[in-house]
């Protein structure tokens, strides 16, 4: 190829124009150091001279020590890289980033960093060595060379192989032989399916080029919107290419999806699900398939909607500067409601195949992932008149949504204003998985902690986090990789549980969430509160639910004020004896810091022997309380330590020698205690002094924060292990004054919580509050068969068809 000669010798031409002499090489350097020079002074006189005491001097001392090891390290390797034939110095380039883009997404800077060595040097003593002994032979065994290339390569093998492939020790040794309590309420089990005989269909733009389903098959014709103000970086080469594949627009989004409905006469329910973030080419909404037969065969038109095109795809790398679409959140959220609107239009026409037959004044939201966001932007903009980033573009919805759910959801990628997105009496719901490889921090629980009630009218929260479950087998099209596919080799696939319990929990909770909220009846409520009242139709794991309803009388969730000694409800006042910690702090997701404070709380008997307490003192005749009343709180270990920051052993050693005989007591304690269970007493007092107590165990003890590793080990783990995660606590009032028939429950004093279970411990608390009945179930833990037995089953499950 001519021209390609012509174009190397011009280049070699101008590189042997350019290329300086010696002299003009030396004075580079002179330059270079005479620069540093200048600039380390200046540092020294800016930095140091002023205000000199010897400390400022070693620090500085420290960092130009620590600059010039870094370049040391950096020149020894292009010394050693120098040492390489030509040809093996071009291959390392040319391979190295190869190499990075497989280790380094999935395994982190430090973790992939030394896969990366470790495996480039595997393979190159390998593959040379094993090249020598194939065209040497036996004459090559006799080199020390090739035998210790091979033994080196092996051993680097074989080593990164143990550990990323060896068995594990378990990370939560307390609950291996974990064993959920059977409280199962007397109702039908919420995740069967019903009697009512399914059909199903798709609506869409009838063009659609890649899904016949939505194209040339298609079953109703839908509109299509214009998103473009809501939709940035639709544009370009990777927004040509995202049209090309789709043949439409950012202006002409299609409303598509497949809809699972009865076979009967009537108006029903319309639940709408969309899907999150996954290969746009591999489509989303069909993995929901499960959910759109269990619902449409209780009575509900469940639709599965697809947004597969505001999807990520390879494709979008032919913009390397701007990949992917930007600020498309809000828009999943919008197409929802124009979804809705579609729906609204197809009801209100008498000659439609659904002319008649959704009921708009019962509709669910539900979201995966992206999706889990979207619903609750959907919630917001439903009660708006404007899109808050454009008044430009209106919005006219204003639909009866009766609840949302999120399933493992993300939080905070569209912020109005900077703002998270608020929701007020809004039913929600979330769920989310403890090796969640990929939304890998309980973001729903932000949402959860900013959602508030106005006690107009009754709505409740519920979050649930379940050990064992990841992020994708809630979607039967994504399984058990979180990531992209090239990245799955580093997840630990071997501890999630198998993916048809993680999907019999979705249909349980969902299906319980829809019943209660769709015809507010409250009869699946307690396992919203509590997994035990679910156990026969759930798969025995552990989970840890929280809890509140607008009918909590708040006592205390710490966000009134700066201090300490006062609660939420004016007149509390908080005390205690004897903790070694005591504060109101943040509480910290592995992301960011939760939207919520908490008391944080620690005891420990190397601070004192003496019996730690926390003490909530109510003022007179504030809280409306019956026997029907129950007492609630959330609770999470902490991992902060029991000992205080300033905490000094030789105290200890001192004291010891004042007391000899509490020295072995002492020695035998002075280790901190693998994380186990605690336990302690719950006590009421009335204004006359008389007392009731229970254990905290009378509802569950409180477990250690529930570990979950991602990656096959833990030096690829690029998230911390664990998370606070606040388990809902209640105890019915009515099992206190049965300990106490003097005691008066009208004239309640004082809440304590009694530390004398364990040795040592460190726990936070949150949303100290008493609830209200909520009628149709009895929530303590001591109820009868016999009496569960006479209960009646919930008027909405009458007359339907429904299987037990």
């Amino acid at each position: 190829m001519e021209w390609l000669r012509k174009i190397s010798v011009f280049c070699r031409n101008i590189a042997t124009k350019l290329k300086p002499s010696d002299v003009g090489w030396q004075g580079m350097i002179r330059g270079l150091w005479g620069v540093t020079g200048f600039y380390l002074l200046w540092l020294l006189l800016v930095m140091v001279v002023p205000n000199f005491w010897f400390g400022k001097l070693v620090g500085y001392s420290v960092i130009v020590l620590a600059s010039l090891l870094i370049s040391t390290v950096i020149a020894l390797v292009i010394k050693l890289v120098n040492c390489f034939p030509e040809k093996v110095k071009n291959t390392l380039l040319l391979v190295t980033p190869f190499f990075t883009i497989v280790f380094l997404p999935a395994a982190g800077p430090i973790g992939g960093t030394i896969l990366l060595i470790s495996m480039m040097l595997s393979v190159s003593f390998l593959a040379g060595s094993c090249t020598v002994i194939a065209k040497k032979g036996r004459a090559s065994w006799q080199s020390g060379k090739v035998i210790s290339a091979l033994v080196i390569g092996l051993v680097l093998l074989v080593s990164v192989n143990y550990l990323l492939f060896s068995e594990k020790a378990s990370l939560n040794p307390e609950l291996d032989n974990y064993q959920l309590a059977d409280k199962t309420l007397p109702l039908p089990n919420p995740g069967n399916k019903g009697n009512y005989q399914v059909k199903s269909l798709t609506y869409g733009s009838g063009v659609d080029p890649n899904r016949a389903m939505f194209g040339r098959e298609v079953t109703l014709k839908s509109q299509s919107v214009d998103a473009s103000k809501l939709i940035d970086n639709w544009q370009g080469l990777s927004g040509w290419l995202r049209t090309q594949y789709y043949g439409f627009g950012v202006d002409a989004l299609p409303l598509q999806a497949r809809v699972w409905y009865p076979e009967a006469d009537g108006a029903f329910p319309l639940i709408l699900i969309v899907h999150g973030n996954h290969a746009m080419e591999n489509y989303s909404d069909l993995g929901y398939e499960y959910l759109g037969e269990l619902f449409a065969s209780r009575g509900y038109i469940f639709a599965s909607v697809d947004e597969n095109f505001l999807n990520v795809s390879l494709a979008d790398y032919a913009n390397p500067i701007a990949l992917s679409l930007k600020e498309e959140n809000d828009a999943r959220g919008w197409l929802l409601l124009k979804h809705l609107q579609q729906w609204r239009e197809w009801n209100n026409n008498p000659d439609h195949i659904f002319g008649g037959k959704v009921d708009l004044e019962r509709i669910v939201l539900m979201g995966h992932s992206r999706g889990g966001e979207a619903v609750a932007t959907a919630a917001l903009f439903n009660s708006l008149s404007h899109y808050p980033d454009d008044a430009s573009v209106t919005f006219d919805f204003g639909f009866n949504l009766r609840g949302i759910v999120a399933i493992a959801p993300v939080d905070g990628q569209y912020k109005p204003r900077e703002k998270r997105i608020p929701l007020v009496d809004v039913n929600y719901f979330t769920i989310h998985g403890s090796l969640d490889g990929d939304v890998e921090s309980f973001m729903g629980l932000s949402v959860y902690e900013r959602a508030g009630f106005s006690r107009d009218q009754f709505h409740f929260k519920s979050s649930l986090y379940v050990h064992g479950a990841n992020h994708g087998n809630f979607n039967t099209s994504w399984g058990q990789c979180d990531i992209a596919e090239f990245l799955c080799w580093s997840l630990d696939t071997d501890s999630l549980m198998d993916g048809e319990k993680q999907r019999q929990i979705a249909k349980v909770y969902l299906s319980a969430f829809v019943e209660t909220v769709i015809w507010e009846e409250k009869s699946y409520l307690p396992i919203f509160a509590n997994p035990v009242y679910g156990q026969k139709w759930l798969p025995n794991t552990f989970y840890l639910a929280n809890y509140q309803d607008s009918t909590y009388q708040t006592i205390a969730d710490y966000e009134e004020d700066l201090d300490v000694s006062t609660g939420s409800l004016p007149g509390v006042i908080i005390t205690s004896d004897n903790l070694s910690k005591w504060s109101e702090t943040w509480v910290k997701l592995k992301y960011r810091i939760l939207d919520t404070h908490v008391a944080q709380i620690a005891w420990d008997d190397r601070v004192t022997e003496k019996v730690a307490r926390y003490v909530i003192q109510l003022p007179v005749n504030t809280l409306k309380l019956t026997n029907e009343s129950k007492l609630v709180f959330s609770l999470a270990q902490s991992e902060a330590g029991s000992l205080p920051s300033d905490w000094d052993e030789s105290e200890v050693k001192k004291q010891d020698i004042e007391d000899k005989t509490s020295t072995e007591k002492r020695q035998q304690s002075n280790h901190d205690d693998p994380p186990k269970s605690l336990d302690w007493t719950i006590k009421l007092v009335d204004l006359n002094a008389q007392s009731v107590s229970l254990t905290l165990s009378h509802d569950q003890p409180l477990y250690p924060p529930v570990k979950g590793r991602t990656r096959l080990a833990k030096f690829i783990n690029q998230t911390a292990l664990t998370e606070t995660i606040k388990r809902h606590y209640h105890f019915a009032l009515k099992d206190f004054v049965g300990q106490n028939p003097e005691f008066e429950l009208s004239q309640l004093s004082r809440i304590e919580f009694i530390f004398n279970k364990n040795r040592r411990g460190a726990i936070v608390v949150d949303d100290i509050a008493v609830g209200e009945s909520t009628g149709g179930y009895d929530p303590s833990p001591n109820l009868s068969p016999a009496t569960r037995g006479a209960f009646r089953l919930p008027l909405p499950l009458q007359g339907r068809g429904l299987g037990g």
